[in-house]
């Protein structure tokens, strides 16, 4: 928990620096880049690969069900559940 506020804690550094330091030395606002386009692709490729790493760590379905759950049925012989060993 303590990682998750020192980032939190971080990323608000970030995002005051980001809003208060200028872009360029100039007073004129600078021009589209390549950059401007290739950046936020990144970074979301990034977060999709920790997230798939991720959920490559834990099962999709609950440990113990042998069978898949129907999801309109709601009586006590819808799920046979086995000791786990």
């Amino acid at each position: 928990m303590a990682w998750v506020a020192v980032g939190v804690l971080f990323m608000q550094w970030v995002d005051a620096l980001w809003m208060v330091e200028p872009s360029s030395v100039s007073a004129a606002p600078h021009s589209l880049s390549w950059l401007d386009f290739v950046t936020p692709i990144g970074i979301g490729g990034i977060w999709f690969a920790g997230f798939l790493w991720w959920l490559g760590r834990a099962p999709l379905l609950p440990v113990g069900i042998s069978t898949a759950v129907k999801p309109f049925s709601h009586g006590p012989n819808d799920v046979k559940i086995r000791p786990v060993a």
